[in-house]
């Protein structure tokens, strides 16, 4: 009787159960699987704007160049494979945000920072400068060190430091081409003497160039005209000859590009010279200045470097004029009009065909030189047959055997947050055999990025959108797109000020003043004014000097003011891009919006009611943290709106600081995965490489971060304020420090892999549990013995930032178990949740990729069925 009972008791439960699930899976019956890219969600952004509660976005294969915000609750956002589904945040910014959210799912995703995906990948083969295997030039109880720069300066300077066995016995600063002479008196005379040849500045290091430079002590020469390079900040100076992209020339010469200084400013290039392996001299040359070298009086070599491109780690360097004489007979061995130096081989690009089998490519832009250029390379049968770097305004020209083949202009540049664009025009092709002319004044745009942008219904189908903002150099710049019924019928840069106009034939459709450009840390706002529409047919009005803010990004807002009879302000967010800064505010009344404007720094911001004036005040600093922004206010006035007196009432000292927002989405520090204040989400199986923080959790709790490969990152994971948060099963490797907790406390930290991290595997600031009951983790670092053989190190590791300690630290990296069958949530148990997981597969409304399929067929029946669940519900029970 009892075994009967007991049976009947089990299967009534199970029934219970059964239907408790059923009632699940019809609470979920709302919930929908959304896939990227299909239908109008082409971007993961998109997906997410169009997700709602419960919602699963799946994301095929491929590279998505964007910054994805996601700020909703219980949605998951679920790559096909970590492996083969890329989100890229171009090189700039975070990838992937979670802002306020919870119950939020991120997983199987590669994060990558780089800034080559705007146009092309890139199979690198980037060669820079490294130290020589031989000893410094200079005595072994001296240093000369180039302790600091200033590139600010014209010329730029440097501040030298001479040191002996005794100390420092001098500090000069010099600027480039001056020379220097330091005098100490003592026992006996040091004396250092030279000249500052150049000042290099590049995206590896910074270099000082000293020619003509001596040394003595007490009268004797130690050194004598030698020429030498200073690494800024480094010890004594070094020699820096490897390394470098070579051109091979005749009579054993190889001209070699060391490296490239392209940032904004000064653009230079480090040349050297070598003959059969030996180095025979080495210059820094600005752009647009010319090379040469003689041998016993004899010029053997010259070429004039036109342009330096930069892009992210992509560099070129184009040189014309290239003649090389013989050092023997005096003859002219080579004459070229163009040669290119290039530090990656362009594996893909944006294409254009043309005829002929010809494309012409866009391989990048840079942004930071003004005016803004183009690498253009033209293919023919996908073999490279011309590459030039050409400036917005001139133009691009190839010929074969004399004859034009391809001439356009490059009318536009654009470098956005999250998209570029290259628009070239009056393009001609003629046939290369022929000679018949096959292009007539043709256009071409090339794009890279999501481009989505934010748009704004018009008339008759036309739908305008600013799609991004372009704050590299001034003025700012929107791009603007017209489409008609999803068409794209335009793509214009317009600066700030500037006008839109599109027309089709001889009629005009559109007008607008573009009158304010905002790039805030967070948000982009484009404020559009004097705006007709005209019927496409009659010619009638059909919008009326209207005017349209377009808002794009994440809205984070600031600290808001509050003040008399219901109003409040807030800063919205700044725009430290341009000068002078802007700052967004938002004027309230009783929690509904009554204006909002965006202030330059040092005007005043005003809001009249009915013609009486409410509030003044005078926007005194704009400042731009790592993390936090704020807006001093002054002369603040506010008068009541009953009988106009005065409630508030600034002294000429007085002044009001509110927080502008935090910077998140646009940060200068890029980020991988950052969580800001969102709890209860679950970060797994994404590999995240090449950011300064990899995973990033500042004010979050209680979250889940698992399987996670963490790789050559400034931090791989880094929590900041945040507490009860459970790491397992992540790999933290060759980054500078591995996992970092700082003011972080109650968090669990397991079975995690920290190998060959450069400054800490770990560090720990407060207090956290960095080991179970019976195992903690892998540290490369660790010394520590096992005499039981039993896998756990005998003695604790300690972490190095506090008290922490790990008692049970791994001899050896952890390895997942193979996957429990049946455990769908991925939580390492069988639970009910588990086949609720199972129910809605087999229903058809969850999604089920082939490694949750293989969990969730434990019939084995090559299904996902009722039974499958029924299965599990058994196993939990």
């Amino acid at each position: 009787m009892k075994s009967k009972r007991n049976g009947f008791w089990k299967i009534s439960v199970f029934a219970i159960l059964f239907a408790v699930l059923a009632f699940i899976s019809i609470g979920f019956a709302s919930a929908d699987t959304i896939y990227v890219p299909e239908g109008g969600n082409l971007t993961i952004q998109q997906a997410v704007d169009n997700a709602t509660e419960g919602d699963t976005i799946y994301v095929h294969a491929g590279e998505y160049v964007e910054h994805v915000v996601i700020s909703k609750d219980n949605i998951s956002v679920i790559g096909e494979r970590a492996e083969t589904t890329t989100i890229n945040n171009g090189g700039s910014g975070v990838a992937v945000l979670l802002n306020s959210t919870k119950n939020v799912t991120v997983s199987n995703f590669t994060l990558l920072n780089d800034p080559a995906a705007w146009f092309a990948e890139f199979a690198y083969n980037y060669s820079k400068l490294v130290p020589a295997a031989y000893d410094s030039p200079l005595p072994a109880n001296y240093s000369l060190v180039a302790q600091s720069i200033d590139a600010k300066a014209s010329p730029r300077q440097v501040w030298l430091v001479l040191s002996n066995d005794s100390g420092t016995f001098d500090d000069i600063i010099v600027g480039v081409g001056e020379t220097f002479e330091s005098t100490y008196w003592s026992s006996d005379t040091t004396r250092v003497s030279g000249t500052v040849e150049s000042i290099f500045l590049s995206a590896t290091a910074d270099y000082v160039i000293l020619n003509h430079t001596y040394l003595y002590s007490g009268g004797v020469p130690v050194l004598s005209d030698a020429r030498l390079i200073l690494v800024v900040g480094g010890e004594t100076p070094v020699l820096y000859t490897c390394g470098g992209i070579d051109w091979q020339l005749e009579e054993g010469y190889t001209f070699t590009v060391g490296d490239v200084g392209a940032k904004p400013g000064l653009r230079q290039l480090w040349l050297r010279l070598n003959k059969n392996g030996v180095v025979l001299e080495e210059q820094v040359l600005s752009e647009g200045e010319s090379y040469s070298y003689y041998k016993n009086g004899c010029l053997i070599l010259s070429a004039q470097l036109d342009k330096l491109f930069s892009s992210g780690e992509l560099w070129a360097a184009s040189f014309s004029s290239i003649y090389q004489h013989s050092e023997t007979t005096h003859n002219l061995l080579l004459n070229e009009s163009f040669y290119l130096f290039k530090n990656a081989d362009v594996s893909s690009k944006k294409n254009w065909s043309l005829y002929e089998n010809y494309n012409l490519s866009v391989i990048g832009v840079d942004e930071n030189t003004h005016p803004k250029q183009v690498w253009l390379q033209l293919s023919k049968n996908d073999v490279p047959v011309d590459n030039k770097i050409i400036e917005i305004g001139r133009s691009y020209n190839y010929s074969k055997s004399g004859n034009m083949v391809i001439t356009a202009a490059v009318r536009d540049i654009f470098k956005g947050f999250e998209n570029a664009l290259v628009i070239i025009d009056n393009v001609y092709q003629y046939s290369d055999t022929t000679h018949n002319l096959l292009i007539n004044n043709a256009s071409h745009s090339y794009s890279a990025g999501h481009v989505r942008g934010v748009g704004w219904s018009l008339y008759q189908g036309y739908t305008l959108s600013a799609i991004d903002i372009d704050s590299n150099l001034a003025p700012q710049a929107v791009w603007l797109r017209l489409t008609k019924n999803e068409t794209v019928l335009d793509d214009q840069i317009v600066d700030e000020g500037g006008c839109y106009t599109y027309s089709s034939g001889c009629r005009t459709i559109l007008t607008a003043s573009v009158n304010t450009i905002f790039d805030g840390e967070n948000t982009g706002r484009v404020n559009i004014t004097n705006v007709y529409q005209y019927d496409e047919n009659t010619g009638t009005t059909l919008i009326d000097n209207v005017s349209h803010a377009m808002i794009f990004g994440a809205v984070i807002g600031g600290e808001t003011w509050s003040l008399y009879e219901g109003y409040a302000i807030t800063p919205r967010d700044i725009d430290a891009r341009t000068s002078p800064r802007k700052a967004w505010f938002r004027f309230t009344k009783n929690n509904i919006t009554v204006d909002e404007k965006v202030i330059k720094d040092e005007e005043n911001y005003t809001y009249y009611k009915d013609g009486q004036l409410i509030f003044t005040a005078y926007l005194d600093s704009i400042f731009a943290g790592a993390t936090s922004n704020i807006v001093q206010l002054k002369y603040v006035r506010q008068y009541s709106e009953m009988d106009g007196t005065p409630l508030i009432e600034f002294g000429e000292w007085d002044k009001k600081t509110l927080v502008a927002g935090k910077s998140l989405v646009r940060s200068k520090v890029n980020k991988g995965i950052f969580l800001y204040n969102s709890h209860e989400n679950k970060i797994a199986n994404n590999l995240i490489k090449s950011y300064f923080y990899g995973i990033y959790a500042i004010e979050s709790n209680h979250n889940t971060l698992t399987n996670n490969i963490a790789s050559n990152n400034d931090y791989g994971i880094f929590l900041r304020s945040s507490s009860n948060n459970t790491l397992t099963n992540n790999t933290a490797s060759n980054n500078w420090d591995g996992i970092y907790l700082y003011d972080s406390s109650n968090n669990k930290i397991y079975l995690n892999n920290l190998i060959n991290n450069t400054n800490h595997n770990a560090y720990d600031t407060s207090t956290n549990q960095w080991n179970t009951s019976s195992k903690g983790n892998y540290y490369s670092d660790y010394t520590g013995s096992d005499n039981n053989s039993d896998g756990i190190g005998d003695d604790p590791h300690s972490i190095p930032g506090g008290s922490g300690v790990d008692h049970f630290p791994l001899m050896h990296p952890w390895e997942e178990p193979p996957p429990l069958k049946g455990d769908l949530d991925g939580d390492s148990q069988i639970t009910s949740k588990d086949a609720a997981i199972a129910l809605q597969i087999a229903v058809g409304i969850r999604f089920c990729d082939s490694e949750i399929f293989a969990l969730a067929d434990v019939s084995g029946d090559g299904r996902v069925t009722s039974l499958d669940a029924l299965m599990i519900l058994q196993m939990a029970a």
